[in-house]
C-alpha cells in the first residue's frame, strides 16, 4: 500500500521447495519500479496483489502502473504473477525486460471474479 515505491539491486534466494516463498509481492501499490534484481526462489518471483476477499474489495486500492526492468530470474514457480489475492482490481501497464531461467510458468495470471489487467510486456531473452 505504498506510492512511487523503487526497489533496485536486491538479491532474493529462498530455498526451492519453500511454501509461500514469493520472492516480492507488490500488494495495492502505485507507480512502482522494480530493476537490476535478481530473484532465486521457491514459489513466485514477482507477484502482484491487491488485497483478499472482502477485506481487498472494501480497501480498493488497485496495483496499477509497475515496470519491471532489467531483472533476471533463475528457478521459481512464476516468473511474473498477477494474483491470486486480487480482490482490490488491477490497472497494470507494465513492461519487463527479464532474463528468465528454470521457472514453471514465465507469466501467470490468478483471477477472481472482477478482475480487469491490463498489461504490456516485452522480454529480450527467455531461456527453458
Amino acid at each position: 500500500m505504498s506510492e512511487n515505491l523503487t526497489v533496485r539491486n536486491i538479491t532474493v534466494k529462498n530455498p526451492w521447495y519453500a511454501q509461500n516463498g514469493d520472492g516480492i509481492d507488490v500488494e495495492s501499490c502505485k507507480n512502482v519500479l522494480i530493476e537490476n534484481s535478481i530473484f532465486d526462489v521457491g514459489d513466485d518471483a514477482l507477484c502482484m496483489k491487491s488485497g483478499r476477499d472482502a477485506e481487498g474489495r472494501k480497501r480498493g486500492m488497485p496495483t496499477e502502473n509497475v515496470i519491471i526492468r532489467g531483472c533476471t530470474v533463475y528457478a521459481s514457480h512464476g516468473g511474473f504473477v498477477i494474483g491470486s489475492e486480487m480482490s482490490g482490481g488491477a490497472k497494470i501497464f507494465m513492461s519487463a525486460i527479464a532474463l528468465l531461467l528454470e521457472q514453471i510458468l514465465v507469466f501467470g495470471l490468478k483471477p477472481q471474479e472482477d478482475v480487469v489487467v491490463w498489461w504490456r510486456i516485452s522480454l529480450s531473452k527467455t531461456f527453458t
